[in-house]
């Protein structure tokens, strides 16, 4: 029994990484670039980065990488869960951009943004 709950605190404490969102996004980078070289890999550490520039509402670290092919949807993802209206602008815009397919990715998350913009784009 003590065995998973001791993994499960593990688990957190080891994705809890810093908090300084300059440092997020360069890593973030960083392991985009290795994904993008490798032609794929694994995205666990990738999610995690998204998830932790939105837990700190880090809205102008995670706009550059919604250009992303790959990941672009989950930075729109987590630009929608920041809580940002002025994030509405970039999110729509790359959606706009977006083959009809690609843009299936975007549109849940551009529906987030309750602004003029983004209900007339969907």
């Amino acid at each position: 029994m003590k065995k998973p709950i001791a993994l499960a605190l593990l688990a957190v404490t080891a994705f809890a990484g810093d908090p300084d969102p300059a440092k997020i996004a360069a890593g973030l980078r960083e392991q985009l670039a290795a994904y993008d070289a490798n032609n794929g890999g694994n995205t666990i550490p990738i999610e995690e980065s998204f998830i932790a520039l939105r837990d700190a509402k880090a809205g102008k670290e995670i706009t550059p990488f919604l250009e992303h092919k790959r990941f672009g949807w989950f930075a729109a993802w987590a630009a929608s869960g920041c809580g940002d209206a002025a994030l509405a602008g970039p999110v729509v815009a790359e959606f706009r951009k977006r083959s009809d397919r690609e843009a299936a990715e975007f549109a849940l998350h551009v529906g987030a943004f309750a602004t003029g913009d983004a209900r007339t784009a969907l």
